[in-house]
């Protein structure tokens, strides 16, 4: 009961549009990502076979990787970032996104999420400005779990910072929003 009159206030309303952003992507690299790379049988530096399901699953590893990285650098090093307080972090990680997103864009074709894409559907798309990459797929990964652990380092600060007396509905709201999008 006391996570929905928390709801109601508007520090609640305004963190829930960062909750429900950290669920959307949550979905697009533990989801999305993976099928993408998976589906792109003609990126550079790529073979058939086992070694599809196994740069999958690397990305996957990378993508833990950046989580760690930033986790470490922003979570354990926190008294030295927070000296300039979250808004630089989370504005970071947010432009870390937005590139990620962009380079992700340029590197995987519109069909990729939900059909292996053909060589014929490649070279039909002439407007490429670089043709699609493993080592770009796997910078990608490892920027996304960059900048959600960014963003999840900081909610976690907040969420102490804000509601240090009873922070248990506080996360129970995060959670919500965040399982909610994801």
């Amino acid at each position: 009961m006391s996570a929905l009159r928390l709801l109601k206030t508007r520090e609640m309303v305004l963190l829930s549009i960062c909750f429900t952003y950290t669920g959307l992507e949550l979905t697009f690299f533990s989801g999305v990502y993976g099928t993408m790379i998976g589906n792109m049988d003609h990126l550079e530096g790529y073979t058939h076979g086992v070694f599809k399901k196994n740069m999958v699953a690397l990305g996957g590893v990378i993508v833990g990787a950046g989580e760690i990285l930033g986790g470490l650098t922003f979570g354990v090093l926190g008294s030295r970032t927070i000296k300039y307080g979250r808004d630089p972090v989370v504005i970071f990680g947010m432009l870390v996104h937005l590139a990620t997103f962009y380079v992700c864009y340029l590197n995987f074709l519109p069909s990729s999420p939900y059909q292996t894409v053909s060589p014929d559907e490649l070279l039909a798309d002439n407007n490429r400005l670089f043709n699609p990459s493993v080592a770009v797929a796997q910078v990608c990964a490892f920027t996304l779990g960059l900048g959600d652990s960014m963003f999840n380092t900081q909610i976690y600060g907040i969420i102490a910072a804000l509601y240090s007396e009873d922070s248990a509905p506080a996360f129970a709201v995060f959670k919500f929003f965040q399982s909610l999008f994801s």
